[in-house]
């Protein structure tokens, strides 16, 4: 949840009337101009997610090494 919260933040920032709308349970039509804009959210907090859990297996892998 930590990693979900950190990324919808700096997505918040990145687009912020389309993540308004977006929490708001807002979604537009997929034909409609928006759409595009509500992707973008989405995706971007995938990869934010993606990007996070790299950092933290390459902590457990120093760690692993650490400790054996």
């Amino acid at each position: 949840i930590k990693l979900i919260m950190a990324a919808e933040t700096d997505i918040a920032e990145k687009y912020n009337m389309g993540f308004r709308k977006y929490k708001a349970g807002v979604i537009p039509a997929w034909d409609y101009p928006e759409a595009g804009n509500c992707i973008d959210i989405l995706m971007s907090i995938r990869d934010g997610i993606s990007h996070q859990i790299s950092i933290i297996d390459d902590e457990i892998r120093k760690l692993e090494i650490l400790a054996s």
